[in-house]
């Protein structure tokens, strides 16, 4: 199991490295520090607790997979493709995305409810 880190970044150069570091290519930072992302994002075997960014809308999809994610805070408001949070340590689904284009898999976690 992953030891699991809870922060979030603060400043724009911060969320910008960030996202770089993990191949996310095309995205904009929005005023309230917010990231829309045009295409993927895929992140594996992280250690962060919860997400270190806000995001709002992923056109393509978005991955977490084998992390120690243990919130959906701070996941897109919006997914046009797949949103898929597997084996990770989600308990309940609250800050999951209002919309999702495709599928949805938040399997082999410890989600004990599915309400907000």
């Amino acid at each position: 199991m992953l030891d699991q880190i809870n922060f979030k970044f603060e400043y724009r150069q911060e969320i910008q490295s960030w996202l770089e570091s993990k191949n996310v290519e095309i995205f904009r930072i929005r005023d309230d520090l917010i990231v829309d992302v045009h295409g993927d994002v895929l992140l594996q075997l992280e250690c962060f607790a919860r997400l270190p960014v806000s995001f709002g809308t992923v056109t393509g999809n978005f991955e977490i997979i084998d992390s120690a994610l243990a919130s959906l805070h701070g996941s897109p408001t919006e997914v046009w493709g797949d949103f898929v949070c597997r084996n990770c340590q989600v308990k309940s689904f609250a800050g999951a995305p209002q919309r999702v284009g495709s599928d949805l898999d938040v399997s082999c976690n410890q989600i004990e409810s599915f309400a907000e």
